[in-house]
């Protein structure tokens, strides 16, 4: 059952949920990822996103994402003075491809912990889909809280980490695997009903392997 929120999008700024509280949260989720500070940020916007962010402040919204700010942050509409006084560098393009939604963003996204390339797309009432992280096709809401776990693609460490989970009291929601190639590399992002505790967290990062363990909190 979707509750009222789901029809009138989160309290936020700018004229559109999709166009700007969707963009808030993905900037929040590409900065949850790179996990600290946004150094550099080239932004292209595609379909829907490319006609009108300059209007609708869809540009103002995802660096105000970048930068952290909350979603009901009345610094969003200066978000861009804000980012050249922190010292983020941006770049905005649009571009077009028929096969993406038509509210996409990519980002590419440089900081002091490295890179992280995502593209992800604002599906209504402030809601996200994270379509892909570097060469993994996801297609996953983060609306819950979110794991996102970098792994070797061997036998049982995906079975590992959800066998923790159970044992800690936690419910999945959703589960998605991406992989490279078989026995390469691949991300695991699983949804879950609560959020995750620290000491949970540290369980599934000692995992043999796990990479690295990446939370996104509930939005």
């Amino acid at each position: 059952m979707s509750s009222i929120f789901d029809i009138i999008g989160p309290v936020t700024v700018g004229p559109s949920s999709s166009h700007t509280a969707g963009a808030i949260r993905i900037g929040q989720v590409a900065r949850l990822l790179l996990g600290g500070e946004v150094r550099r940020a080239d932004i292209t916007f595609y379909g829907s996103f490319a006609d009108t962010w300059r209007g609708h402040g869809t540009d103002k919204a995802v660096v105000g994402g970048l930068l952290g700010l909350p979603m009901d942050s009345p610094r969003i509409p200066m978000s861009l003075q804000v980012a050249e006084e922190r010292g983020l560098e941006f770049a905005f393009r649009s571009a077009e491809d028929s096969r993406y939604h038509p509210n996409t963003v990519a980002i590419v996204a440089d900081g002091d912990r490295g890179q992280v390339r995502i593209r992800a797309s604002s599906v209504g009432g402030g809601n996200i889909r994270l379509d892909a992280m570097g060469d993994y096709e996801l297609g996953v809401s983060c609306a819950q809280p979110t794991l996102v776990l970098p792994h070797k693609d061997h036998p049982g460490v995906v079975a590992a980490v959800t066998s923790a989970l159970s044992q800690q009291g936690y419910n999945i929601a959703a589960m998605k695997v991406s992989r490279a190639r078989r026995g390469g590399d691949a991300v695991a992002v699983i949804e879950t009903d609560g959020e995750v505790g620290e000491g949970t967290r540290q369980w599934i990062a000692s995992i043999p392997g796990i990479y690295k363990v990446i939370y996104i909190p509930q939005a």
